[in-house]
């Protein structure tokens, strides 16, 4: 809708006068004019035309506390207008971008998306923006915050087709966005994956430059590497572009490892981070799916993808770290997985298989695919032969995103039983979701639901280089102690 009313020179707000001063721009559905107050604070006013099918009471969106936002310090109506008044910033990512051509520096870079980060981190649970970009990412307070959270739900509320596609900027759009479907928290983290690729290679992954264009590259091509930037920061930023929104990583998992990356960049692990990132870079394009069609399906299929090509990069960390450190060992791979071999120790990993499961009695959670890793070695005098646990790719947690989790299982101690692999791997089936529910059953969960992709393969990587190392020196017993680790958050109920 454009608005026939007048832009005024002066306007009564909620809070406030303001003196309207120079138009000093456009963008996120209106037009940008300089202010002040009546005390003489200097400001900035967002003149929006109101649209037909948006409530008023939608308009505006409460973020007071919230880290590296863009405040609000006042909001009102003005005729065909509604009017969002925001502290004047020192300069915008995008003139940050522009200053720098070829794209920042890695800290630069890093600071910035970070300072997104952790703003979309804070208000996830509250507010989708929809329309991140650096045009809207202003530097305030010597952090990089959002703008435009204002008008966010506003935009939801369209109802006109084209005007909802209006609310995108079609080289920052995630492909559910190009579909139509719901935005939710990982469109902002799409976002940001583009934005902080453009941050270090002074280009979107992107470039259109037609709308279809635009379209079918977020769609159906995989974006292309990043060259010269370490492998961790590369293979973050890839994962942020996924094309299935619950394979993205969370805002917080974002943080963490921007936060982590200063030493983990020193660490012996330094070739398990580039080998990862050539395998994400490598896999991109087979993540793509082709998701216009937004049934069970299609979700199902690009959801396996995603965990296939995660389960990859797992691999190739581990087969990297035995060869570092075992050269000896004897190696094979083949369409049922990876196998190690040393003296009379042996580790496996098997490749991801899909699961095709019915909720009902005692499934917590949807399991999309499964793999299991164990180490076998010859049977002691006590008949102990080794360990298995199993892998789930699922969202088990409330954050609904889907990644691969550790499971394993031991004999209730109720139960007259002792098996050989202690603790051992069970299917994501009723025994096994039973073991994770409260009471007594046959089986009792002895390792449960600890993440290992999206930056935490490191520890489990060292962890099974270790046993498979007290195995090869035949070292390897019985645990002492069952359980190992439980968990320290509830399931989530599937939807």
């Amino acid at each position: 809708m454009i608005s026939n009313s007048p832009i005024p020179k002066t306007i009564k707000l909620r809070n406030a006068m303001w003196q309207i001063g120079p138009h000093l721009g456009s963008g996120g559905f209106g037009q940008v004019f300089k202010a002040n107050s009546e005390a003489g604070s200097d400001a900035v006013a967002k003149f929006i035309p109101k649209e037909p099918g948006a409530s008023r009471e939608l308009s505006f969106e409460n973020l007071e506390g919230a880290p590296n936002i863009i405040p609000t310090l006042d909001h009102g109506e003005w005729g065909d207008w509604l009017v969002l008044v925001m502290p004047e910033a020192e300069k915008s990512l995008r003139e940050e971008i522009d200053d720098f051509d070829g794209g920042l520096s890695l800290g630069k870079a890093l600071r910035a998306i970070c300072d997104i980060g952790k703003a979309l981190a804070a208000i996830e649970r509250v507010v989708v923006h929809r329309d991140l970009k650096p045009e809207n990412i202003l530097r305030f307070n010597k952090c990089w915050c959002i703008s435009d959270f204002g008008i966010s739900r506003y935009a939801d509320a369209l109802t006109a087709t084209n005007t909802r596609k209006s609310a995108m900027t079609s080289a920052y759009a995630a492909p559910e966005q190009w579909q139509g479907g719901r935005t939710t928290p990982a469109t902002d983290i799409y976002a940001l994956g583009v934005i902080g690729f453009e941050l270090l290679a002074g280009r979107t992954p992107f470039v259109g430059p037609t709308t279809d264009e635009f379209r079918r590259q977020h769609l159906d091509e995989a974006p292309p590497p990043l060259e010269n930037v370490p492998a961790p920061i590369a293979s973050l930023l890839i994962e942020c572009l996924y094309k299935r929104p619950e394979a993205r990583p969370t805002a917080q998992n974002v943080v963490d490892r921007l936060n982590h990356f200063p030493r983990i960049a020193d660490a012996p692990v330094l070739q398990l981070q580039e080998a990862n990132a050539i395998a994400v870079n490598r896999n991109a394009e087979s993540e793509r799916i082709q998701s216009i069609n937004e049934s069970t399906a299609a979700r199902r299929a690009g959801l396996e993808n995603s965990a296939k090509i995660s389960l990859q990069n797992i691999a190739r960390k581990i087969a990297i770290a035995v060869s570092d450190n075992a050269p000896l060992a004897i190696s094979k791979s083949d369409s049922s997985g990876w196998r190690w071999s040393l003296n009379d120790a042996n580790l496996s990993l098997s490749m991801p298989v899909s699961v095709e499961m019915q909720f009902g009695r005692g499934a917590p959670f949807e399991v999309v695919a499964k793999s299991v890793i164990g180490i076998l070695i010859p049977q002691d005098e006590f008949g102990y032969d080794g360990r298995s646990h199993s892998l789930w790719y699922c969202a088990p947690f409330d954050d609904g995103t889907y990644r691969w989790h550790e499971f394993a299982f031991m004999d209730s101690p109720l139960i007259n039983r002792r098996s050989a692999a202690v603790p051992f791997a069970l299917d994501p089936n009723q025994q096994a979701f039973l073991a994770l529910a409260p009471g007594m059953h046959v089986f009792d969960p002895a390792w449960t639901g600890q993440a290992i992709d999206q930056g935490d393969e490191g520890d489990f990587v060292k962890r099974w280089l270790q046993w498979f190392g007290e195995a090869a020196q035949g070292k390897m017993a019985r645990p002492r102690y069952l359980p190992e680790e439980t968990p320290s958050r509830k399931w989530t109920l599937p939807k």
